[in-house]
């Protein structure tokens, strides 16, 4: 069944959402059930289960625009995977195992195969706990991988950032520079214009000249005669 063909299903069966299903209605509520979901529902008289079912196939359709993906394996009725040592005791049940949790688990714990009523065909815990190995060496190499990316890029940041003290060091060394050399200059130029000013000053009649710069007359004294 491919998704368009159980969303107008879904539609044509919420149609008649409001009266009793008919035999036919309830094995397409089963069928769909497992096929959307991936989930068994198991037949009964109640009218309420098979419309909670259709509301959830639905629901599930309507917000997700797929059909569920189903595992190869299908644990036993009354079975749940929920172990302290695996994925730090993460409860699993039919409703969310997964091909590669359910093959993790069993390549961990082997002897546990009789908790599933279904396995994919070709199963072989030597074929699972090889695979599993397989997938441990490369998560291994991909995280090897990644530590040295990541030490790489720390490294070069690490560089780039003392590249970039440095170069603001030397920029700062330059401003400096030039703040003294202009202050050196300031200065200078002050220095020889208060030794102009003194050059260029009045200068004072000599005693041997009156002040309109004619000589003086001698202060010989007339004699009477």
């Amino acid at each position: 069944m491919s998704f368009e063909e159980a969303k107008i299903k879904a539609e044509r069966l919420r149609g008649r959402f409001d009266a009793p299903f008919s035999f036919s209605d309830k094995k397409e509520i089963e069928v769909m059930y497992w096929e959307v979901l991936g989930k068994r529902l198991s037949p009964t008289n109640c009218q309420q289960c098979y419309h909670d079912a259709l509301i959830e196939i639905y629901l599930y359709l309507k917000n997700n625009n797929k059909m569920k993906e189903k595992s190869n394996y299908r644990l036993r009725a009354g079975f749940i995977i929920n172990t302290p040592a695996f994925n730090n005791g993460k409860v699993y049940s039919n409703a969310n195992l997964t091909d590669e949790v359910a093959e993790s688990y069993l390549a961990k714990f082997p002897n546990q195969v009789k908790m599933f009523e279904a396995l994919p065909k070709g199963f072989s815990i030597k074929s699972i706990q090889s695979k599993a190995k397989k997938a441990e060496e490369e998560a291994k190499k991909k995280a090897e991988a990644e530590a040295k990316a990541k030490k790489e890029a720390e490294e070069e940041a690490k560089i780039a950032a003392e590249k970039e003290a440095e170069a603001k060091r030397l920029e700062e060394e330059a401003k400096k520079a030039e703040a003294e050399a202009e202050a050196e200059a300031e200065a200078a130029g002050s220095d020889e214009g208060a030794g102009e000013g003194t050059e260029e000053g009045t200068d004072e009649a000599s005693p041997e000249e009156n002040a309109d710069g004619a000589p003086k007359a001698e202060n010989d004294a007339v004699g009477e005669e």
